[in-house]
C-alpha cells in the first residue's frame, strides 16, 4: 500500500504492508497536531494482469551481385503473434479470472528490397524499402476489441563512405 500524507505545501509518500486495521485512527497514531490538515490517498494493488503471448517469426534474406558494382538485397519475414486470454489474478480472494474476448491473433508477411551501387570498395549508394509489422496490445476503448497491428512502410536512401583503410565509415541517409 502506498500512502501519501501532507499539507498543502509538502507531501510525504511511503509504502507499508497492507493490513486492514492500519487505516483506523491513522492521524492519531502518527501524532499529527490538531491544527494540521491531513491529506491522504491510498493506492492498493490487489490485482495482477497477465497476457500470455506466443510469437513466431521466420525470416529469409539474400544479397545478390548483379554486376561488380550493382547489388540487390531482398528479404521476406513472416510474423505471427497470439495474445491468449487475459488473466486477472485477485490476491484478496485468491482467484484468477479470464477476461472475455481478450484473445487475439495477428499475422503478416513483411518484405524488404534494396538496390546498392558500389563504384569502388569504399563507396556505396543505396535505396531500400522495408515493410514491418508491429503488434499492439490493449483494447480499443470505444469498441472493446483488440487493437490492430501497425503496418509500417519505410523508405531509405543514402550513401556510405569508408576512409583510412576501412577504419572509419561515414553514412548519410534519409
Amino acid at each position: 500500500m502506498v500512502i501519501q500524507i501532507g499539507t498543502s505545501e509538502k507531501i510525504y509518500q511511503f509504502s507499508v504492508p497492507f493490513q486492514p486495521d492500519f487505516l483506523e485512527n491513522l492521524g492519531e497514531r502518527l501524532k499529527f497536531p490538531t491544527n494540521l490538515r491531513l491529506y491522504a490517498s491510498f493506492y492498493i494493488n490487489w490485482k495482477k494482469t497477465r497476457i500470455p503471448t506466443r510469437r513466431i517469426g521466420i525470416y529469409a534474406q539474400d544479397f545478390v551481385s548483379l554486376t561488380k558494382e550493382l547489388k540487390v538485397i531482398a528479404g521476406l519475414r513472416y510474423s505471427y503473434l497470439e495474445n491468449m486470454t487475459t488473466l486477472v489474478s485477485n490476491f484478496m480472494n485468491n482467484s484468477k479470472v479470464g477476461k472475455d474476448n481478450s484473445a487475439t491473433a495477428d499475422r503478416a508477411f513483411s518484405p524488404k528490397a534494396g538496390l546498392i551501387y558500389m563504384p569502388n570498395e569504399n563507396l556505396s549508394v543505396f535505396a531500400t524499402y522495408t515493410n514491418s509489422f508491429s503488434p499492439n496490445t490493449g483494447r480499443d476503448v470505444n469498441t472493446d476489441t483488440g487493437l490492430k497491428p501497425s503496418i509500417i512502410d519505410q523508405f531509405e536512401v543514402g550513401i556510405k563512405k569508408n576512409v583510412w583503410n576501412n577504419a572509419v565509415a561515414f553514412n548519410v541517409s534519409a
